[in-house]
């Protein structure tokens, strides 16, 4: 199956993210933010289904694959222009998460609208204007570039809550709860970081409650799953340089991780609510 489709609120939500970027603010940031985050990996096996998929599950399939794909590229870019840790660790964290939409894509036969694409190179000429803006924001300073992240990941997070609301799939679902787990705590980390900067940050895309909910909440853990068609990992790690003290970051040892399967569940060995992780 051949499909290009995407989502009209996904396309809005990232054309809304421009805005976000313009007006950031050009602070330095000290060598305390030297944080590094392990990837989670969310990469998992699946069995093909015989269970046909609408448009609208197949459509947000497509979408977050190029999605994850320009969280990745983005991160992966800033790291070689920053050599912050927070960029390289979160982009392996977003590695795994396009590893686990292309799960789906094999597993329902669509076609893979990344494929082997360069980074920096995306299908979706809106998502490919996308990285083009966000790429120049994020490189008038490091203060810029960890805005930009932040700005992703809440994009992320309102797709993905938008798809699971579409779906009653069951692989889908998983899939989806454990990537916005993931963004959750990315945008935790990106927000950490950004306090250590001095800045208050506000959301740009994400109501102020929910928003406000997601940093007051701990780093979160990989989804378990008693179905058994693969393994998985779900590695967090991180510190918070914010000084809120020690703090349960949760999953340590093992544990059940991604979608289908037997997955790691080490990590975040953090500190603090805010501590940075993938």
């Amino acid at each position: 199956m051949n499909v290009k489709a995407r989502s009209s609120q996904a396309i809005l939500l990232v054309a809304v993210a421009l805005v976000a970027v313009v007006s950031i603010a050009a602070v330095a940031v000290g060598a305390t933010t030297d944080d590094s985050t392990s990837s989670d990996s969310s990469a998992i096996a699946i069995e093909p289904s015989a269970e046909s998929l609408t448009d609208v599950e197949v459509e947000g399939i497509m979408f977050m694959r190029e999605e994850e794909k320009l969280a990745y590229d983005v991160y992966t870019t800033f790291a070689g222009m920053y050599g912050q840790p927070i960029f390289s660790n979160i982009a392996s964290a977003e590695a795994q998460h396009m590893s686990a939409v292309l799960g789906l894509i094999e597993a329902y036969d669509l076609d893979d609208p990344v494929d082997d694409s360069p980074i920096g190179t995306f299908a979706d000429q809106k998502l490919q204007d996308l990285y083009d803006d966000l790429i120049e924001q994020g490189s008038v300073d490091l203060v810029a570039a960890l805005e930009v992240g932040a700005v992703i990941e809440e994009v992320d997070i309102l797709d993905l809550e938008k798809y699971l609301g579409e779906t009653t799939n069951p692989d889908i679902i998983q899939v989806y709860e454990n990537l916005l787990r993931g963004s959750e705590n990315h945008l935790r980390a990106f927000v950490s970081q950004l306090e250590s900067a001095g800045i208050d940050r506000s959301p740009v895309l994400m109501e102020s409650e929910a928003y406000g909910t997601t940093l007051a909440s701990e780093m979160q853990r990989g989804n378990s799953s008693e179905a058994g068609h693969g393994e998985g990992e779900c590695d967090h790690s991180g510190e918070d340089q914010q000084g809120h003290g020690r703090g349960q970051g949760g999953m340590h040892g093992q544990g059940q991780g991604g979608m289908h399967g037997q997955g790691q569940g080490d990590g975040m060995h953090g500190q603090g609510q805010h501590g940075q992780s993938s």
